[in-house]
């Protein structure tokens, strides 16, 4: 038994050390397509997260985890380097733009009501640049689609950045009029924001000045070893596409296995009160489930 014991601790210790058997569930709940999958799948995939989420949890707490890290860089990048804005236009052209087609486009579409905001990320859990920095990057993002006249993409990540900063002036306040929506839209248009110098040379409209580039090669790939620790696990989970997911399932509460309903409560717990992602909660179907469940407990 001590035998046993022993090895069951080195095979953990190696699934939870490789970044790539830790990312692996992550993956393949990112990727899942109701179209392609089916529900069997999906529900063999959120019960194997939880359990693997569990394991980690109690591994850790009896042991410290040293886990891998893997960054890859690419050729002709550097981590910090001047980001210019190309085709800067003046405030007058940014509003003869906003007044000539676009403001007819964007209140088109908002009245339409058709937007929809699946697979738009606003957000990167992930990433290495603090929720200010990407917020002020997706403003940028808008610009750039409104002035290239994909008017409906700017609408989309408009709306997917109003769920995930509900609080934010940036981007409106929840209950606003159609026309305060299209205002909201046009001061992220004419904003005049910079865009923090360590954001990521692949950003819309972003050209590196050649005095501060240097050539690395074809890709580097940076190996290190940290410290695991679990809210930043637990941040690669708070993606919409993945929570997305995990709605679709619970839908079927009544009809699901009780362990698959603890997996999917129990993930979202995680992100809206672990990480305190909270903005990924307000969808219809969790808001409706948790009522019906309150009316349940009361009856």
């Amino acid at each position: 038994r001590f035998k046993d014991k022993k090895y069951s601790w080195i095979i953990q210790n190696i699934i939870f050390y490789q970044q790539e058997y830790r990312e692996l569930t992550t993956m393949l709940l990112k990727q899942f397509d109701r179209s392609i999958f089916t529900q069997s799948y999906l529900v063999d995939l959120i019960e194997c997260t939880h359990l693997y989420i569990k394991m980690l949890d109690f591994y850790t707490k009896s042991n410290t985890l040293i886990v891998q890290q893997t960054k890859r860089k690419s050729a002709n990048k550097k981590k910090k380097s001047i980001k210019k804005r190309k085709n800067l236009l003046s405030e007058r052209e940014m509003q003869e733009m906003w007044d000539g087609d676009i403001e007819k486009e964007v209140l088109a579409i908002i009245s339409s009501e058709s937007v929809s905001t699946n697979n738009v990320r606003p957000f990167d859990a992930s990433s290495d640049y603090s929720l200010e920095q990407q917020r002020i990057l997706c403003k940028h993002n808008i610009q750039d689609l409104l002035k290239s006249g994909s008017f409906d993409e700017a609408v989309a990540l408009f709306k997917a950045a109003q769920e995930v900063w509900p609080s934010s002036p940036s981007f409106g306040m929840p209950d606003m009029t159609i026309i305060d929506e299209v205002n909201v839209v046009k001061s992220v248009f004419l904003s005049r924001e910079d865009i923090p110098e360590i954001m990521s040379n692949d950003a819309p409209g972003m050209t590196e000045d050649p005095r501060e580039s240097e050539i690395q090669g074809n890709e580097i790939h940076h190996v290190s070893e940290h410290r695991f620790q679990s809210n930043e696990y637990i941040m690669l989970y708070a993606r919409p596409a993945i929570v997305k997911s995990y709605c679709y399932l619970l839908q079927f509460f009544d009809t699901n296995k009780s362990s698959t309903n603890h997996a999917i409560v129990k993930m979202l717990y995680r992100v809206a009160h672990k990480i305190a992602m909270t903005p990924l909660m307000f969808q219809n179907i969790i808001l409706c489930h948790s009522s019906k469940n309150i009316k349940c407990s009361k009856n």
